[in-house]
């Protein structure tokens, strides 16, 4: 290979990788801000209440993270050869996706820009996130309320597993819920609640991989907070968005070869 093709190809390798780091940290950065108000719950906040205001915490930082599941759903950088191939098809064919799939949260000419379709996002999503944060706080609480009086009882330690169970299973389908309603606008709430009980479990595989990288980003957040916050926070939505995105590929598949559109399952294939 010549020198100049390699220097070429050496330099574009460079700027793509490049291109993955900014964004990454863009999007921890950006997050990390919508978080805000679970941070400063668990900074500020001790005692008998801690609970339930972390919860509100978690309910309006939600919003933050369906944002950022946008932004791995759309940035061109994130896109596999396939779906990049199935929305140039669509362009070429002077065509507009279908009214019930998102359109692209980030314009696909774009290789870096990141802060303004997330804020645009952000404010797309707000609501829908954050009722749907709403419905499985509410849940949260009702199963931490139920195992605390259980745990009264002699025999109440042997439902704990249960409830651990529970609980993790509800923020599984949390982040089924919002992927869904990131990808399918349309979405009714019989469809998103079925569908995000039901998908976790049949894919339980993804559920406990997800569900270690929590566990793992949360141990290194109490070990090195600042460090595991700015660097981590990005990698671990792209590692979660994969697992959601993998867990609804078959539901995606069904209803795009229902639509009999040879492009719409290009998308989705």
């Amino acid at each position: 290979m010549p020198d100049h093709d390699r220097h070429t190809f050496d330099a574009s390798v460079f700027i793509s990788v490049a291109n993955v780091v900014y964004v990454l940290l863009a999007v921890s950065l950006l997050t990390l801000a919508g978080c805000m108000p679970l941070i400063l719950t668990l900074l500020f906040v001790s005692g008998t209440l801690l609970y339930p205001i972390v919860l509100l915490g978690v309910v309006l930082s939600v919003p933050a993270i369906a944002a950022a599941f946008a932004m791995f759903r759309s940035h061109r950088i994130f896109l596999s050869s396939v779906r990049r191939k199935a929305l140039s098809a669509f362009e070429g064919h002077g065509r507009e996706l279908p009214a019930w799939i998102a359109p692209p949260y980030v314009h696909q000419d774009a290789d870096a820009a990141i802060i303004r379709p997330y804020l645009r996002s952000y404010r797309r999503l707000f609501v829908p996130a954050l009722a749907i944060a709403l419905v499985c706080a509410s849940i949260e609480f009702l199963i931490a309320l139920d195992a605390r009086l259980l745990l009264q009882l002699r025999w109440g330690v042997l439902l704990l597993p249960l409830f651990v169970f529970l609980a993790v299973l509800i923020v599984e389908s949390g982040l089924v819920a919002l992927a869904l309603r990131v990808e399918f606008p349309k979405a009714t709430w019989k469809a998103l609640v079925r569908n995000a009980c039901v998908i976790p479990i049949r894919r339980f595989l993804s559920t406990a991989g997800n569900v270690l990288f929590m566990v793992a980003y949360m141990w290194s957040a109490h070990q090195l907070p600042v460090l595991s916050l700015v660097l981590g926070t990005g990698p671990l939505l792209l590692v979660l968005w994969a697992g959601v995105r993998w867990q609804i590929q078959p539901l995606a598949l069904k209803m795009a070869e229902e639509s009999n559109d040879a492009f719409v399952i290009a998308l989705y294939a």
